[in-house]
Order: C-alpha cells, then sequence, then structure tokens
C-alpha cells in the first residue's frame, strides 16, 4: 500500500516470468491521485497484450495533476493497440512532458498507434515529446502525428526516434520533419529514421 500523498513513482519490471498482466498495478497507481510524475518501464519476452496496457490507461484518467510520465513498454511482442493507453494518456490535461518508448513491438500498426497519436494532441498543456519507436516493423504512416503535434501551441522540444521500422514511410517522415521545422514556436526538434 503506497501512500496517496506520493509525489514521485517509478516502477521497473523485468523479465517477470509468471507475470500475465499489471491490471493490479494499474488499479494501485489510480489511486494516486497526488501523483506529479511516474515512470514505468516495463520489459517482457511474452504474453502481455493491450489489455495490461489498457489497464494503466484506465489508471492515467485518475492522476488529474500528473505533470511528467515516462513510460517504457519493451518486447510487448503481442501489443497491437495503444488505444487504451493512448485514451488515459489523451485526459491529462496538466502533462507537461511527455516520454514513450515502444522498441520490439512487432505487432504494433498504425491502427494501433493511431488514437496515441490523437491523443498527444488533446495535451494542451504538452511542452516537451519524447517518442521512441523501435523495431516496430508494422508502422508506416507518421501523418496524423504529424498533424497532431501542430496544434499544440506550447510545444518547445520534439525528439522523435523511429528506428528500424522496416515499413516507415521515409518521405512522409521527412515531410513531417520540414513541417514541424517551420513552427516557430518549437525550440528544439531531433528526429531520427
Amino acid at each position: 500500500c503506497l501512500p496517496v500523498s506520493l509525489c514521485r513513482l517509478k516502477i521497473e519490471l523485468h523479465d517477470c516470468q509468471k507475470l500475465q498482466t499489471v491490471a493490479a498495478l494499474g488499479e494501485g497507481i489510480g489511486k494516486l491521485q497526488n501523483l506529479l510524475e511516474l515512470d514505468l518501464d516495463f520489459t517482457f519476452d511474452f504474453r502481455l497484450t493491450a489489455d495490461s496496457a489498457n489497464a494503466i490507461g484506465e489508471a492515467l484518467v485518475n492522476l488529474t495533476k500528473l505533470e511528467k510520465l515516462a513510460i517504457n513498454l519493451n518486447y510487448w511482442r503481442h501489443l497491437k493497440t495503444l488505444a487504451g493507453l493512448g485514451a488515459g494518456i489523451g485526459t491529462l490535461h496538466c502533462l507537461k512532458v511527455l516520454d514513450l518508448s515502444c522498441q520490439n513491438c512487432s505487432c504494433l500498426n498504425d491502427v494501433g498507434v493511431r488514437h496515441m497519436w490523437i491523443a498527444i494532441g488533446k495535451l494542451c498543456s504538452l511542452r516537451e515529446l519524447r517518442l521512441k519507436f523501435r523495431k516496430c516493423d508494422k508502422l508506416y504512416d507518421l501523418t496524423i502525428l504529424g498533424s497532431e503535434l501542430l496544434m499544440l501551441s506550447g510545444l518547445d522540444t520534439v525528439m522523435l526516434e523511429f528506428e528500424q521500422c522496416e515499413m516507415l514511410d521515409q518521405g512522409a517522415a521527412r515531410a513531417m520533419e520540414q513541417q514541424l521545422s517551420g513552427n516557430a514556436q518549437i525550440l528544439e526538434l531531433a528526429v531520427k529514421l
């Protein structure tokens, strides 16, 4: 049982062979309504799916004071969508910093991340965005992400890494980078493909 007055929380779960869901963890996090910073690092090499990501998303809805969120999903090979996680993130109106990393999530595709891109566009207080997608072979189109980022007037730092995403449309990604570089609000921009 964690104190509800907790302001910062970091959870690292690596190679927990028998863990099949993080639903209970999500419920516990959702009770920490005074949380300002949350860092979740989940590295698994097997079973966890969208249900676990949804549980985290449902917990985020209650964290109305959250200003900084870092989520690392590594080796979630069966994860096809970030819709539930995106729905939770989209409610975080005080969020200033978002750092999202998905690595080796080989089933994740454009349809599965579209909700996340739209959710990011709702973050009116967002100042800093760091996205790292590595070896997510089914990602193709970043057009929606680019459109959503252009609508965020307070965004001043954007770091985007899409490495070894074999299907990614490089031309569209470069066009998005050009659009963002023309935005006078963004002080720091890095796009790595």
